[in-house]
C-alpha cells in the first residue's frame, strides 16, 4: 500500500487555495491567504519556489491580497499571470480583485477587476480567445471577461446568487 508522506511544512495565513505552476523550469506554489488573527483580512498571499539543490520550498514573494479565497495561474502569449479573488476586508465585500503578471523576476499587479465578494477565478479559452470568469459570492452577478489589448474587459454578466466557484468543463 502506498501512502502520502509529509514532505514539508509551509507557513500560510488561513490559506483557502493553492496553485502549482512552472516558469522556465522552476516550480512554484502560490497560496491565497484569507485571514490571520494578528492582521485580519488584510494579509499578503505567498508564493513559494522549489530550490532544486535542497529539494525544499522557500518563500519567494508576497503579493498584496485582502481576504483572498482563490488564486488562478494562466498563460497568454507566453506571459505568466496570477488572478487573485479578494473576498472581504472586514468591512466590505466590494473590493478590487487583482491580476498579476510575471516580469521575469516576480509578479507585479497589472489590472484591478471590481468584484463583490469574489470567490473564484477560472481561466479558459474558446477558439484560442482568452477568457476569465469571476464568481461573486456576495454579489448578484458573476462576470466573464475577455482578453483585449493586453487586459481583460467585461464580456458578459451572468445573473447568479451566492456563486462560489467557476469551473472549467
Amino acid at each position: 500500500m502506498h501512502r502520502f508522506q509529509k514532505y514539508q511544512d509551509l507557513p500560510t495565513r488561513g490559506a483557502q487555495d493553492v496553485e502549482q505552476f512552472s516558469i522556465n523550469g522552476s516550480l512554484f506554489l502560490a497560496f491565497a491567504n484569507h485571514y490571520i488573527v494578528s492582521e485580519g483580512y488584510n494579509t499578503d498571499s505567498f508564493i513559494y519556489n522549489l530550490n532544486d539543490s535542497t529539494e525544499t520550498f522557500s518563500l519567494y514573494q508576497t503579493i498584496d491580497t485582502t481576504g483572498a479565497l482563490d488564486i488562478e495561474y494562466f498563460t497568454i502569449a507566453d506571459k505568466h499571470y496570477l488572478a487573485v479573488a479578494n473576498f472581504f476586508d472586514g468591512a466590505t465585500f466590494q473590493l478590487n480583485s487583482v491580476i498579476y503578471q510575471w516580469n521575469g523576476r516576480q509578479f507585479e499587479d497589472v489590472q484591478n477587476i471590481p468584484t463583490n465578494g469574489a470567490a473564484s477565478f477560472s481561466y479558459f479559452e474558446i477558439f484560442q480567445e482568452p477568457f476569465l470568469a469571476v464568481t461573486n459570492k456576495n454579489g448578484i452577478n458573476s462576470v466573464i471577461y475577455k482578453w483585449n489589448n493586453n487586459q481583460f474587459g467585461e464580456f458578459q454578466v451572468i445573473e447568479s446568487e451566492a456563486a462560489s466557484e467557476a469551473r472549467r468543463l
